[in-house]
């Protein structure tokens, strides 16, 4: 769920695994989700809520990042309009 004023964007990405080997840290997401790049967005305040043991490919995080700010991107533009 990514907020901003009044704006709620909600996206949905593949499952959650269980880990095989190394799982996911809250830092290791926060990494990949405050990589807003060439975006003209970046997080005030970023919270993760997670289960232990758990796993998703980086690609996916990243897939989920992009989905969420061009989603708001195409709100924030049709809302000037």
């Amino acid at each position: 769920i990514l907020r901003y004023k009044n704006h709620v964007i909600a996206v949905e990405g593949c499952m959650v695994e269980k880990a095989l080997n190394r799982p996911l840290s809250e830092d290791d997401v926060k990494k990949q989700l405050n990589k807003t790049g060439d975006t003209l967005f970046y997080f005030d305040e970023l919270e993760v809520i997670m289960e232990d043991n758990c796993f998703m490919a980086v690609k996916l995080l990243n897939e989920l990042r992009r989905d969420a700010f061009d989603m708001l991107k195409k709100e924030l533009l049709y809302e000037k309009n």
